[in-house]
């Protein structure tokens, strides 16, 4: 059996995919294998595939009608025969010595998941010589102080610059149809893991497509982002993990603000969206007694995005324009 699966969910990635697959070939730890399941794509996609599969007999290649990422990372899960388990997008790569860190580190100091960096540019991706310069500490997690840790500060909400033990899953399912399914499921797997290995080798490459599903906004993408990041709030709070619950509402409301900015990008849904974010918001400030966490600034802010919509959005305009002066 092989130690490593590596789950890669593919739609449409005929452009990306056979670099994001060439990168798990050359991986330099060798034993694992590749499931890429193939989500029913109109490209040429799953040809691909499956010339690549042929090239190597630890790729096994699955196929399902178009269902969604969650469902084919879920099936992925279902199928691997892996004591850990990695993820990769398709149209994303790693480095060559990605899992090689990460299976070490995570055996090394028996932990439960491994986290390396992450680049978004070429060239902040580690090169092969430097390998051995990056550090690397060892966090035993504690749940009222491990947002102090670098894992959690840089909002770690990533499925993909990790390796996971195979038992953190358990029960634990991706929400199929829908967006940020990743992110409603971190906060589970942190919490599970009693031990996390970090290091901060930027080892894993993240493409942001500027044509891609992520960057783009709309009424599904809204209403699923914050089911998302309250699917964390409800969790913390329900735990009493006060820091963590602090944090995630921070990270709540700056996703629902930027949302609420950029529904002007959808003309025709732009009022929906808004009315949809406002009643959100209000519902879960309200249910888990958020407000009070708000420093006064923040209460202020809260108040006039519930209340005077127009001078909140004017006021969003003009702290943009006074940053993008500043740098």
């Amino acid at each position: 059996m092989p130690q490593i699966s590596v789950i890669v969910p593919v739609y449409n990635a005929e452009k990306y995919l056979y670099r994001s697959i060439k990168s798990v070939l050359k991986q330099s730890y060798s034993d694992w294998e590749l499931l890429i399941i193939d989500d029913g794509s109109r490209d040429d996609s799953l040809e691909i595939c499956k010339s690549l599969a042929m090239q190597d007999n630890r790729i096994r290649l699955f196929t399902q009608k178009h269902s969604g990422q969650a469902a084919a990372r879920n099936l992925g899960l279902e199928n691997a025969k892996g004591k850990y388990i990695a993820f990769l997008d398709a149209d994303d790569y790693m480095h060559p010595d990605m899992l090689n860190v990460l299976y070490g580190n995570i055996v090394s100091y028996q932990a439960d998941m491994a986290v390396v960096d992450f680049a978004t540019s070429k060239k902040d991706l580690c090169k092969r010589k430097n390998i051995s310069d990056g550090i690397c500490e060892v966090t035993s997690l504690n749940h009222d102080s491990r947002t102090q840790n670098e894992i959690t500060k840089k909002s770690n909400v990533f499925l993909w610059n990790k390796l996971y033990h195979k038992d953190l899953f358990g029960q634990v399912k991706f929400e199929s149809n829908r967006y940020y399914e990743d992110t409603a499921l971190m906060h589970v797997l942190f919490d599970k893991a009693q031990r996390i290995v970090w290091s901060d080798k930027k080892l894993y490459f993240y493409y942001q497509n500027p044509k891609g599903t992520v960057l783009k906004i709309s009424e599904k993408k809204v209403e699923d982002g914050l089911w998302a990041y309250g699917e964390r709030i409800k969790y913390y709070y329900h735990k009493r993990y006060n820091m963590d619950l602090e944090n995630a509402m921070h990270m709540y409301l700056y996703k629902a603000y930027e949302w609420y900015d950029r529904a002007a990008e959808c003309p025709n849904k732009k009022n929906r969206i808004r009315m949809i974010i406002s009643k959100d918001v209000k519902l879960v400030f309200d249910k888990f007694q958020l407000e009070k966490l708000l420093p006064f600034h923040g209460k202020i802010r809260y108040k006039m995005f519930l209340h005077f919509p127009i001078a909140f959005l004017i006021y969003t305009k003009l702290k943009k324009l006074v940053c993008s002066n500043s740098i």
